[in-house]
């Protein structure tokens, strides 16, 4: 985490801002920008990241939403900044983490490309690997 002093210079508000966000990039005086459609949300909803697996998991939720905290995608590994639209699925995994619950964040530009997916541009979304 970026000391106060580091965070100054990133922040767009210079040394008078008083937000002291704690993730270290993100503003808490901007909020992130609502960037997708609804029609570009159902068609990603309708989009399964984990097609293919072969665990026994139990999804407990599967909904869009807007991040209270900074997270990390889980396709492409961006940062989100806090108040981003995301896809979140929390899972149950019997087999990996023994019944643990695990959350997995999507950021925009992969939703964006999972609506993609969804029209048959399959592509989209495999050009977005994690690094």
């Amino acid at each position: 985490m970026k000391s106060a002093t580091e965070f100054k210079d990133a922040c767009r508000h210079g040394e008078d801002c008083s937000c002291r966000c704690s993730s270290g990039w993100y503003c808490k005086n901007e909020p992130a920008k609502r960037a997708l459609s609804q029609e570009e949300i159902r068609l990603a909803m309708a989009v399964d990241p984990f097609a293919g697996d072969d665990t026994r998991c139990r999804t407990l939720s599967d909904k869009i939403v807007t991040t209270r905290t900074q997270h990390e995608c889980s396709h492409c590994g961006e940062m989100m900044a806090p108040g981003s639209q995301a896809r979140r699925i929390v899972e149950v995994n019997a087999e990996v983490y023994r019944g643990k619950l695990e959350n997995y964040y999507w950021c925009d530009k992969c939703l964006k490309a999972m609506a993609k997916m969804a029209k048959g541009n399959w592509e989209a979304y495999e050009e977005l690997v994690v690094p």
